[in-house]
């Protein structure tokens, strides 16, 4: 009895081992779904359609006329060398994104084959666009990477390493209902070029990345742009280490509407040149752009390099070169700014220009501008320790 007993007990044993070794099939979790020529699925659709959360789909070398509607949480949707999906005619976007976690890697293009539409348009959190090459054709109203969310709630879902080309805007993130923002999105490290209106556009957010991006040139509108417009309270950006030449209006622009406060951003590390005005702050007069950081940038060749409009009031300009820009280098008409260690250096006009009230301006370097090193057109500004030759109170 002992030993039926000692018997029954190993195999249970042995059982309990091979319950727990036994290997999952992969189409309970985590599969894996073939899309191609001599594939199990012939459309991406298809494949997209039969996965569950957890699944990776993909897809192999070929053209694929088809417009995906991706729902199901938890996808990978990974394109293997050479993948273009075209959005057929009367077709959405190539890919348009429901849900949250969804990755879509690594397609040599996305397009519209006949109508433009955009390449991803998404609503959802946690999602990752990336790799992707997104070209929706040079039309009116067509943007290239979008979010349209009419009540917020699509945060932190990473955009980077993209190349876009051919698009009225590229990169798009907005929040359009009153009260709702979509929050800590990072959008970094994608090339934008030819674009007709602007490169990327976040509106109402709070607390985006907005860094390493390659702006070239080619842009008729604003290169980079934060708007808050729907009075709720909203910043806490970061824009750093982008690289933005020749776009035809502002370079890097901050701009609150209505009576919204737009607020604690930071604009630092970035290389800005060959725009209207290279670094721009503007604010309603009901409205608010405050105590933002503006730092060690380098802005050149632009018609006028920092400006800050009037009602931007309480910010910091420090540790910039704004140099040889065809107009004036830093330009303050808002009130109770401070200008600290910048050098404004061989600018066409003046080096630095206030014309609003109760600023200080201390310890910068204005050198070898054309007209004043520096100038003052305001009441009650302070002027302390800078290094200068020419002053319009002189």
């Amino acid at each position: 009895m002992k030993k039926f007993a000692l018997f029954m007990l190993m195999i249970l044993v042995v059982a309990a081992g091979l319950a727990i070794t036994q290997p999952v099939s992969v189409s309970a979790w985590g599969g894996t779904l073939e899309v191609g020529l001599e594939k199990p699925y012939q459309t991406i659709q298809a494949a997209v359609d039969d996965a569950r959360p957890g699944d990776t789909i993909l897809v192999y070398e070929g053209y694929y006329e088809e417009s995906v509607l991706v729902t199901t949480n938890n996808l990978k949707i990974i394109a293997k060398d050479g993948v273009t999906v075209y959005s057929p005619n009367g077709g959405t976007a190539a890919f348009t994104v429901y849900a949250d976690r969804v990755t879509i890697r690594g397609f040599d293009k996305l397009t519209g084959k006949m109508d433009c539409v955009p390449g991803i348009q998404f609503e959802g959190s946690y999602n990752i666009f990336a790799d992707n090459i997104i070209d929706p054709g040079s039309c009116p109203g067509v943007n290239a990477l979008v979010c349209r969310d009419n009540d917020g709630g699509s945060n932190f879902n990473r955009i980077e390493n993209n190349t876009i080309v051919h698009a009225d805007l590229g990169i798009v993130m907005t929040s359009v209902n009153s009260d709702a923002l979509n929050i800590g999105n990072i959008i970094r490290n994608n090339t934008i070029n030819n674009i007709s209106q602007t490169g990327i556009v976040v509106e109402n957010g709070l607390g985006f990345n907005v860094s390493g991006n390659t702006i070239p040139g080619s842009i008729t509108g604003h290169c980079i742009t934060v708007i808050a417009d729907n009075n709720t309270p909203q910043g806490h950006h970061r824009i750093t280490n982008n690289v933005v030449l020749h776009c035809a209006e502002y370079g890097i622009a901050l701009w609150a509407d209505n009576a919204t406060t737009l607020s604690r951003n930071r604009i630092a590390k970035n290389e800005v040149s060959f725009s209207t005005r290279g670094i721009n702050l503007y604010a309603d007069p009901d409205a608010m752009v405050s105590r933002n950081l503006i730092q060690d940038n380098t802005v050149y060749h632009n018609y006028n390099g920092v400006y800050l409009e009037s009602g931007a009031d309480n910010n910091l300009i420090l540790e910039n070169l704004v140099e040889t820009n065809h107009d004036m280098g830093i330009v303050i008409r808002g009130d109770n700014n401070m200008v600290a260690k910048n050098n404004a250096l061989s600018n066409a006009s003046d080096g630095i220009n206030v014309d609003g009230n109760n600023n200080t301006i201390i310890s910068n370097t204005a050198l070898d501008n054309d007209v004043w090193d520096l100038a003052d057109w305001g009441l009650h500004n302070t002027w302390l320790f800078n290094d200068y030759e020419t002053a319009s109170w002189e």
